[in-house]
């Protein structure tokens, strides 16, 4: 079973320091020449399939470096190296901290949608349900 929680923007992430940090007005052409940094991924959803679309749709080549883990993807975007789009929920200290930033691409608006995964057999504790009850309302 699967209980949407709330869909959530996908940003284009980067060090401070990277060359589409001072780019104004981002366009794809500016933003697909660059290494991205992707999530290892085994199944065929989640944050990557979204990206990797990006780029189909775009008809562009992905040059992406395979990243395992959020920690490690977060420390190498500080490093300097590559871009990345992740939702804000992954980045939020990390952009309060001024370690990496945020550009908005003229055109280009991804989201991916946040939720619960239940087995039928197990039905989410009180304490889940309660969180999976709340969170839509308070976006509202």
């Amino acid at each position: 079973k699967l209980d949407k929680l709330y869909d959530e923007p996908l940003l284009l992430v980067t060090a401070p320091q990277h060359p589409l940090a001072a780019i104004k007005n981002l366009t794809w052409n500016n933003v697909c020449c660059h290494p991205l940094l992707l999530p290892r991924q085994h199944q065929d959803f989640g944050l990557r399939c979204i990206v990797e679309r990006l780029y189909r749709d775009h008809q562009s080549l992905v040059h992406a470096v395979e990243v395992s883990g959020c920690e490690s993807l977060r420390q190498l975007l500080s490093y300097n190296y590559g871009m990345a789009f992740l939702p804000l929920s992954q980045v939020q200290q990390d952009l309060d901290e001024q370690r990496l930033m945020v550009q908005s691409p003229i055109g280009i608006s991804l989201s991916h949608t946040v939720a619960i995964a239940t087995h039928p057999q197990y039905p989410l504790s009180r304490a889940a349900q309660s969180l999976a009850d709340t969170i839509p309302k308070l976006l509202n």
